[in-house]
């Protein structure tokens, strides 16, 4: 075979390769972006429902402890703030995976039920955060939800 066609036939099979590696770089890299988008609003969302669950546990701390004659008004001020909860858990539900929702659900849950006990009498600084006190905890297990989310997609 005429070496200058052994060498037309080389240079197109390493251009042919050549261009088949950089659309694979390109692919690669456009899925990296993708995935770094989607954890970037996938910690927005679950951040905005930490903050607003955050703020929902002072409003109704404060309503726990307020006095009978002063809980209807603390009270309204707890209801803006779960307006806000509720705004974030809709977002975290319609986008996060179930195994965040459910932890957000459960949250959210909870909340609810201070919520009621806090409606319920003027409660003792340290009674209240013995009530209180499993927020944490589940705090923490959306925060590990998120994170097991997160990972997962970088894996894939």
């Amino acid at each position: 075979m005429d070496p200058a066609i052994v060498a037309l036939i080389t240079a197109a099979l390493t251009t042919f390769v050549a261009a088949g590696t950089a659309l694979l770089v390109a692919r690669r890299q456009h899925e990296l972006q993708l995935i770094r988008e989607m954890d970037a609003a996938s910690i927005a969302r679950l951040g905005a429902f930490l903050g607003a669950t955050h703020a929902v546990s002072l409003a109704v701390s404060k309503l726990a402890r307020a006095s009978e004659s002063d809980k209807a008004d603390v009270e309204a001020e707890a209801d803006e703030t779960a307006d806000r909860m509720n705004t974030a858990l809709a977002a975290v539900r319609v986008a996060e995976p179930n195994l965040v929702v459910s932890a957000a659900r459960a949250l959210d849950r909870y909340l609810i039920e201070l919520l009621d006990d806090a409606r319920s009498s003027q409660w003792e600084r340290e009674a209240w955060r013995q009530r209180r006190a499993a927020t944490e905890t589940l705090v923490d297990d959306v925060i590990v939800a998120s994170r097991d989310s997160v990972e997962a997609r970088k894996r894939k």
